[in-house]
């Protein structure tokens, strides 16, 4: 655990000749306690708000310069030091306790980690939508609180049987049961507590997969100082092997991060076959960090289909619920799903199950082989002259087996017959 308050030697102080005149009031541990409480009290909000920043910003603007620094420093952290013992967090109010978190997580004063400690050991809890002095954002003081003392180790433990430690990773696994599991895991797995691909890992993922937004949201930043692309690399395999779901979890969190999944550029051409074969794909995350993810062939077909999945789910939710979407654009968009699940019966299966799952079918008017879209706003009808002939007769594949509606060979002929002729005079129109 890191204490980093700084007592001048004596050495030191006698040195400075300085010193030998009379202390000006910053340099006394009266004037720190006085200007601690005050901040504390609420009477400090002009000096936050014009030192553009937190507490601790506040604070170090009254640090005067050149040798007294240290020693206001050093009568500051004291006097930070005995407000820790001699009051508890829990009896501070929001705005008060968020500014003592801002000093500890700036200074790491040697009480500020038993202090935190005991607050949440007594149940202390903070709200979950604080919005400090001068600011607009609200953020979670109660998650700040968990980082607060997760500053204390920004790695793990060199010896891991620290009681501190242990304290610690006592807290995170309780957490995991409780609201703020996202953090809790991406701690463990930071500090090694935890393993991404091990047992108690996967069960846990399995059970709150909503949790892969925050763990890698907080991986990805611990990335871009070099650290955790291991575990990254470790998540990503351990969530494709834990299912649809879980995969598709991982996607959405790559998604609101911004991130993106990408097949690497091979630079020789001569290893175009073996890419088909096997392709690597690069995960890019924040701070342009890119973790290399190698996969069987098995494995990327298995990518593909959830990717897939993902998409269609995405793109049929804009279909039939994006409000700014025109009539035109509305028919466009729906042809374009249509004929990108004719690739084959099993697309054309999700695809009309997914339309039932969000209110809508997938019809086809018996009379003329015609598809459109119900829904509860309309019906979108779908562009047959946009539909390429090999597809639309994997469509009629489709009713036959799926919707058993017999249709004779030579209908799908004559099917595809009309619609390249369709297709014709429709480019000849358009060109």
């Amino acid at each position: 655990m890191n204490e980093q308050d700084s007592d001048p030697s004596q050495s030191d102080l006698a040195n400075d000749s300085t010193l030998a005149e009379p202390l000006p009031p910053y340099v006394t541990l009266l004037y720190w306690q006085i200007e601690l409480h005050e901040l504390l009290a609420g009477n400090r909000t002009a000096g936050i708000i014009h030192a553009m920043g937190s507490a601790a910003d506040y604070v170090k603007t009254l640090f005067p310069r050149g040798a007294k620094k240290d020693v206001a420093k050093y009568f500051c952290l004291e006097a930070l030091n005995g407000i820790l013992i001699e009051e508890s967090l829990v009896s501070f109010p929001a705005y008060a306790l968020n500014h003592l978190l801002d000093l500890i997580l700036e200074f790491k004063p040697r009480n500020g980690f038993p202090a935190v400690v005991t607050f949440l050991k007594l149940g202390g809890t903070a709200e979950s939508d604080f919005v400090p002095i001068g600011a607009a954002v609200a953020f979670d003081l109660h998650e700040k609180t968990l980082a607060t003392l997760g500053a204390y180790y920004d790695v793990p433990a060199i010896d891991q049987a620290e009681p501190a430690f242990l304290t610690y990773v006592e807290i995170l696994k309780q957490q995991l049961h409780a609201g703020y599991r996202g953090y809790a895991a991406f701690e463990l797995l930071k500090l090694e507590v935890l393993q991404p691909d091990s047992i108690e890992f996967k069960l846990f993922i399995d059970q709150h997969p909503e949790s892969l937004n925050e763990i890698l949201l907080n991986l990805s930043h611990y990335a871009t100082a070099g650290y955790g692309h291991k575990d990254i690399r470790t998540l990503f395999y351990v969530c494709l092997e834990s299912g649809k779901e879980v995969f598709k979890s991982l996607l959405d969190a790559i998604e609101a991060l911004g991130g993106e999944l990408e097949p690497v550029e091979q630079e020789d051409p001569r290893r175009v076959s073996e890419t088909l074969e096997v392709p690597d794909l690069s995960l890019r995350l924040l701070g342009d960090t890119v973790i290399s993810i190698n996969l069987e062939q098995e494995q990327v077909k298995l990518v593909n289909s959830y990717r897939y999945q993902k998409d269609m789910q995405r793109d049929v939710t804009r279909l039939l619920f994006e409000a700014s979407l025109s009539q035109p654009r509305r028919r466009e968009l729906a042809t374009a799903l249509f004929a990108k699940s004719c690739i084959n019966v099993p697309s054309i299966q999700l695809f009309a199950a997914e339309m039932e799952h969000n209110g809508a079918r997938l019809i086809t008017d018996s009379d003329n082989n015609t598809p459109y879209i119900k829904h509860k706003t309309g019906e979108i009808s779908i562009e047959l002259r946009s539909i390429q002939p090999i597809r639309w007769q994997t469509y009629l594949t489709y009713l036959n087996e799926v919707e058993e509606i017999p249709v004779e060979p030579s209908d799908i002929e004559e099917t595809i017959k009309e619609t390249v002729e369709a297709a014709g005079i429709a480019f000849s129109a358009t060109g």
